[in-house]
């Protein structure tokens, strides 16, 4: 938050909405959820690089 920002003071969010992921809960929980973490490192990757694109425009403020 900047130094003179105060309580109305109106800030900046990155955002990031992955397309959600579907599968059944036997397939979630096969091989040690391994889909879970699979799943995971692609929303984690694709957030990264949006965070990368959005960095400039938050940077401004």
């Amino acid at each position: 938050m900047p130094e003179d920002a105060g309580l109305f003071t109106a800030f900046v969010i990155a955002d990031c909405t992955p397309k959600p992921e579907t599968a059944t809960l036997a397939d979630w929980q096969a091989n040690g959820y391994a889909l879970v973490k699979k799943t995971t490192e692609k929303y984690m990757d694709s957030c990264l690089l949006e965070l990368d694109n959005q960095l400039p425009r938050l940077l401004k403020h």
